[in-house]
This record gives structure tokens, sequence and C-alpha cells, in this order.
């Protein structure tokens, strides 16, 4: 068992035990917990792409990575600004085959095709379930702004009532196919059915914030900054955590400050956008490229095999 995944299977046992009963802990205390986790292990995911790019693409200048960077990222603000629905539809299947592709980085000697695909069904049936679980939840909180009226439609339960057994079928299928062809070995096939299912309990036994950031931080987050360090020790003759950190920080804390800011500078309303539509718009441009330099990332690593 991978350690990420012995980090997921305790961190649901105790979330259980805290936030089982939501009476316990209200809506502040699991936004702040929600909040810490994020800061400390999601943001830090993505604040070396720079660093991970540019190891692999030493004869690209620093300023044309930045220029490709802040160019999507300033696209997408556009895009959310005159198509705010369709650009909210775009971020989750973006995050879908995003967490797809993370959790199958280290499977090799698959085609092109079956692999895109389990990344993005596999990815597509933990967000589905995540929304199906909490659509009572999720409507009337996105119903209670103007800026985030449309976006109901994307929580329907008769969508989701398709679109989970749907893409939950075809990511068991394809994984199935793959192990079939002996690209994975038994072990792995039944530990991803296992970790599917658990997922899937946690998402329905918890509450979506802290259900949906356990499996954020300690799945995917740790996931990438574990293969993150890894690469970097392979590339450097001397290279330990305290360097890492080193390297994590500068970005992570200009995120962390700035995205700080902005929510606040929503709260007071010096901005014309609700806090949950700006936290939409932070959180997806900064995927959106990070999620390029990553598929370069596991496509460049994916030749070494």
């Amino acid at each position: 068992m991978k350690f990420t995944s012995f980090l997921f299977i305790c961190g649901w046992y105790l979330a259980l035990i805290f936030f089982g009963n939501t009476e316990w802990l209200g809506l502040d205390v699991q936004l702040l917990v929600a909040t810490i986790l994020i800061l400390l292990v999601g943001i830090p995911h993505g604040a070396i792409d720079h660093i991970i790019f540019l190891e692999e693409n030493k004869t690209v200048p620093v300023t044309q990575f930045y220029l490709f960077y802040f160019s999507l990222m300033g696209a997408y603000i556009l895009a959310w600004l005159f198509l705010p629905l369709w650009s909210f539809v775009f971020f989750l299947l973006l995050s879908a085959f995003h967490f797809g592709q993370s959790q199958f980085s280290d499977v090799h000697g698959v085609s092109k095709i079956n692999l895109r695909a389990l990344n993005f069904v596999w990815g597509t049936s933990i967000l589905s379930g995540l929304i199906f679980y909490h659509s009572e939840e999720l409507i009337p909180i996105f119903s209670k702004f103007s800026d985030l009226e449309s976006f109901p439609w994307a929580f329907s339960e008769q969508l989701h009532i398709i679109l989970l057994p749907l893409s939950t079928f075809l990511a068991v299928g394809i994984l199935g196919f793959i192990f079939w062809k002996k690209k994975i070995s038994p072990s792995r096939f039944f530990m991803e059915m296992f970790l599917l299912g658990l997922i899937h309990l946690s998402f329905f036994t918890l509450p979506i914030i802290i259900g949906f950031t356990l499996y954020f931080t300690t799945l995917h987050s740790t996931r990438v900054l574990v293969e993150e360090f890894d690469y970097l020790k392979e590339r450097k003759k001397i290279f330990n955590f305290g360097q890492f950190f080193k390297l994590l920080f500068p970005y992570s804390f200009l995120s962390g400050i700035g995205g700080a800011f902005l929510l606040m500078a929503s709260y007071w309303n010096w901005i014309s956008i609700s806090n949950i539509l700006l936290a939409l718009i932070l959180i997806s441009i900064v995927t959106l490229p990070h999620s390029f330099v990553m598929d370069k990332f596991y496509k460049k690593r994916s030749k070494q095999f």
C-alpha cells in the first residue's frame, strides 16, 4: 500500500470521528480545517510548476514559460467573465482528467487512448459522486448568489444519476482491461478498486468540504508532491526535504496571501463577485496551466519506460 493511500484511509477514520456528526463541528470549523490543509498541501503541489517544466525543457527561456503560464490564466479569467457556466463545466471536466492522470501516472505500456479514457472516466466518477451525494446541499448554496444562479444545472440529480454509474462502470471496465492485458499487477488492480470505493464512501459519509479536502490533499496533492520530490532527487546530486521546502515556499506563500486578500475583498464588497465564484475562478485559473505542465511532465516520464 502506498503512503498516500494509507494517509487517506487514516484521514477518513479521523474525519468520521470528528465530522461524521456535523452538529459537533459546524461549517466555520470545516472551512478552517479545509483552508489549513489546502494551504499546507494543496497549494504547494503546484508551486514548482516552473521548476518541473524548465528541468525538462532547458532550451525554453524562463520568460517564455511565464508568458505561456500567465496567458492561460488571463484567457481563463476572460472566459469566466463572459461564459461563467461553461467555464465552470470546463473546470469540472479538466479537474476530472487531471485527478485521474495523477492517480495513474505510473501506469505504463498502455495505449494512449485507453489511458486517457481511464484518466477521464475515473476522475468523472469521483467528482460526479461528490456532487450527487451532496446535490441537496449544493443547489441551495449556489442559488443564493445572483452570479451563480445558472450553476445549479451542473448539480442536478437527473444528470448525475446517469453520469455517476456510467463513468464508474467505464472506469472499472477500462482498469479491468488493463489488468487483463497484464499492464498492472493483481494487487494494484484490487487496490484501485478498493480506493475508488473508499473515495465514494468517504464522499457519502463526510460533509462535502471535508470529504473533498481529504481526497484532494492526500490522494492527489501529496501524491504529486512525492512525485515531484522523487523527480528532483533523481535530477540533482544532493537534494533533501529542506531544499524541497525552500522551492515550494515562495509561490505557495504568494498564492496563499494573494488568494486570501482577494477573498476578503469580495467579503467586504470591494469587488462585485461572490466569495464562492471568486474561489472557483482562483482555483481554476491555477489548475489550467498546472494541468498543462503536469501533462507534459507525465508524458515525458512515460517515454522512459
